[in-house]
């Protein structure tokens, strides 16, 4: 196991350093208050991979040989991962992801036989699965070129979301920002700090919309609604519901609304939990009203 000395920042904190602080991107750190640099979680070969690190960044190295990374899992846990790498995946990778299961542009679980191929891969930075055996399993992270970070989280089977203190302001899949229904929420670029909690009652509607700047354009908006927008594609954006449907069901693969608006009807009594990506990293703030159940 490969472990680089860690901060003891949060993972917000460390996300946010490395993207430059509000999106800036550079690995310049003479704007930051912290004099050390950053450091991440480093991954290993396929005969060793490093046990993914959920309290802190893990890194994505431009040579995928030592992009493994390792998770012990109990059946029906959801691993959620945000990543962040410094240039965009081609079209022409995305499409070879999506065509050939031996390509490895993305992130893929390995050594899980007898799955659909879209559920244990994704061909973005992005990843979401439910596991649905307990068990040890390996992934591996190759984007041609690019380097970058990914943020992980495990939501244990059985547990509801959780809503964190902050209020306005996005938070992890196990800690989620509390959605200000009476004021501005404010959306990073970064989409693993657009994690949003709200107690809903049943057949009560939400209803969220999102300003970000900058934000995609129609032909982007077209390829999210032909790839039907879920968790795993490039060109997925805007509001996704990662809560449980009315039957206790977790989505398998959450799909995005492909736009800055979401209504949304709860089916039952229950924390939900939502999360706002944008393709081109934008920032920007969401606001979000309800209306009660009718009578």
């Amino acid at each position: 196991m490969n472990f680089i000395k860690l901060l003891p920042l949060s993972i917000l904190s460390l996300a946010l350093t490395a993207c430059g602080g509000s999106g800036g991107g550079s690995e310049s750190s003479s704007n930051n208050d912290s004099s050390e640099p950053i450091v991440l979680t480093e991954g290993g070969p396929v005969s060793n991979p490093t046990p993914i690190d959920f309290q802190n960044l893990n890194e994505i190295k431009a040579e995928d040989f030592y992009n493994h990374y390792r998770v012990n899992v109990d059946a029906g846990d959801t691993l959620i991962i945000s990543g962040n790498i410094d240039t965009v995946v081609s079209d022409r990778d995305s499409q070879r992801c999506r065509q050939r299961d031996d390509y490895y542009t993305g992130i893929r679980i390995l050594d899980l036989s007898g799955v659909d191929d879209p559920i244990k891969r994704s061909c973005s930075p992005y990843f979401f699965h439910q596991f649905m055996e307990a068990g040890v399993y390996d992934l591996k992270f190759g984007f041609p070129g690019a380097k970058g970070y990914f943020v992980a989280t495990m939501l244990p089977t059985g547990i509801e979301p959780k809503l964190g203190s902050q209020v306005g302001t996005g938070g992890l899949p196990d800690n989620l920002g509390r959605i200000d229904i009476d004021g501005k929420n404010v959306l990073a670029g970064d989409s693993a700090m657009n994690h949003f909690g709200y107690k809903g009652e049943a057949d009560e509607t939400i209803y969220l919309q999102a300003y970000v700047d900058p934000r995609e354009g129609d032909r982007t908006g077209q390829r999210c609604r032909q790839s039907r927008g879920y968790f795993s594609y490039k060109f997925s954006f805007g509001w996704t519901v990662m809560s449980k449907d009315v039957s206790d069901n977790i989505y398998r693969q959450p799909v995005f609304s492909c736009s800055g608006s979401l209504e949304y009807t709860f089916p039952k009594d229950g924390t939900y939990h939502f999360n706002f990506r944008n393709f081109l990293g934008g920032t920007g703030y969401f606001y979000a009203t309800t209306t009660p159940a009718p009578l």
